[in-house]
């Protein structure tokens, strides 16, 4: 196994995805719902980004990685959603400019939480598993928005909360280019479900699920197969995802050949 040896570029190409990501998604979510309030901002290299009030693609992302911040750059990056009467969250990258964390540190951020980045590279002949027996990993059809949102939105709600914001953001990742969308099948029946987003050869794969009667028989596997091998078509030298420390994604990522990057935080501040 090829060992990822972090520096400056490889966080830039990492970051720059995820921004892009939102940027993307923050478009189609406008392209969606005409009238809808998002915006995106440049700001120090990196992207500001409204993508509606609560959204967790509303978020500050890989600023400071091309030089020092300034506090003009911060007055614009909160402005962003500080006009909105939203907090202000941004992802700080453990290799942007120290300026940076100086800067979110005279405002008053405070630590929310941590993620690990997880990355592995891609070659052409790299070997192709199939998937497990009875699995079938297609991509997903027109028309099939809301079973995969269906399967896959579970994951990613509380026990009695409503899946309809996650629906919609399902929804709206469908249409995003750039982004596909796969489903996982046993005997015709969807079980689970996963997305790749392909940026400048990298393949940031994101939403992956199963529904829990289907856990442990290899279909978050298939999909991550499924995914990496659309990556390598499309030509791809690098795949990644997001994963919160110790949890069961982050194993399940790492046993499929991903390593740990770098950990980054999320620096919040509420509007005055």
């Amino acid at each position: 196994m090829t060992t990822i040896s972090t520096d400056l570029e490889l966080a830039r190409r990492l970051e720059e995805a995820e921004a892009f990501a939102a940027e993307a998604f923050a478009r189609q979510l406008a392209r969606r719902r005409p009238g809808a309030d998002v915006a995106v901002e440049e700001v120090a290299g990196g992207r500001a980004v409204f993508a509606g009030r609560g959204s967790p693609l509303t978020e500050n992302k890989a600023i400071g990685l091309h030089g020092p911040v300034t506090e003009a750059d911060l007055d614009r990056m909160e402005a962003v959603c500080f006009s909105r009467g939203e907090p202000s969250r941004v992802v700080v990258c453990p290799l942007a400019d120290p300026s940076l964390v100086e800067g979110l540190g005279r405002r008053g951020y405070r630590l929310s939480s941590f993620e690990n980045i997880l990355a592995m590279p891609l070659g052409r002949d790299d070997p192709k598993p199939h998937p497990g027996h009875g699995i079938e990993v297609r991509p997903v059809e027109p028309g099939e928005a809301e079973v995969y949102a269906r399967v896959v939105a579970p994951n990613f709600v509380g026990p009695g909360e409503s899946i309809d914001a996650v629906l919609e953001m399902v929804a709206v990742m469908l249409g995003m280019e750039h982004a596909s969308p796969f489903l996982a099948t046993i005997d015709g029946q969807a079980v689970g479900g996963g997305a790749v987003l392909i940026h400048r050869g990298l393949a940031l794969l994101a939403g992956a699920a199963t529904l829990p009667a289907y856990r442990n028989r290899g279909v978050h596997a298939a999909l991550h197969q499924a995914r990496l091998a659309l990556a390598r078509r499309s030509g791809c030298d690098l795949a990644a995802q997001g994963a919160q420390p110790g949890s069961t994604s982050q194993r399940n990522a790492e046993r499929r050949g991903l390593q740990v990057a770098y950990t980054r935080a999320l620096l919040v501040r509420e509007p005055a």
